[in-house]
């Protein structure tokens, strides 16, 4: 039996407590979902298709390629906003890896498709992508060893 940090239940090991306990003071934030970083995560998310739309469906690779540009750009502005506005929430900590994860996906195989990069190449980074993915650690929700090596290169 284990007991949990939140609740004076005892639970089986593995097991969540029968009563949530109520979040901590300092919990208080990471509850909510509608944040602006979290506006800004469901935004790159959702123009992804519009990416595909534009590079294949249209005659503007050109603001496909800015599209994707800009997308990329956006991974740094919602981390800054939930820092800056102090709005980091489980939600943006869950949703942000995992938006970074299909923009990345997304960019390596449509490039492959169009052209733009051999198949080879497409092939290695999904496949190293893939293998962050599956090796998760113990940390933070959407924490992975490319997220920790990032840092490392970063020096933060």
């Amino acid at each position: 039996m284990v007991t949990s940090p939140r609740s004076t239940a005892r639970t089986a090991p593995g097991r969540l407590p029968e009563i949530a306990a109520p979040v901590a003071a300092g919990d208080a934030g990471l509850s909510r979902i509608v944040t602006w970083p979290n506006a800004v995560t469901v935004a790159r998310l959702a123009l992804v298709p519009v990416y595909v739309w534009l590079l294949f469906a249209t005659p503007h690779q050109v603001a496909a390629g800015l599209l994707l540009g800009t997308l990329g750009a956006t991974d740094w502005i919602d981390g800054y906003l939930a820092r800056r506005l102090r709005q980091v929430t489980t939600l943006g900590k869950v949703l942000d890896p995992i938006a970074d994860r299909v923009l990345v996906f997304t960019a390596v195989t449509t490039s492959a498709v169009f052209g733009a990069v051999p198949w080879w190449f497409a092939i290695a980074r999904s496949s190293s992508l893939a293998r962050c993915c599956s090796s998760r650690r113990s940390g933070p929700p959407g924490s992975t060893c490319c997220g920790s090596a990032r840092r490392a290169r970063s020096g933060s």
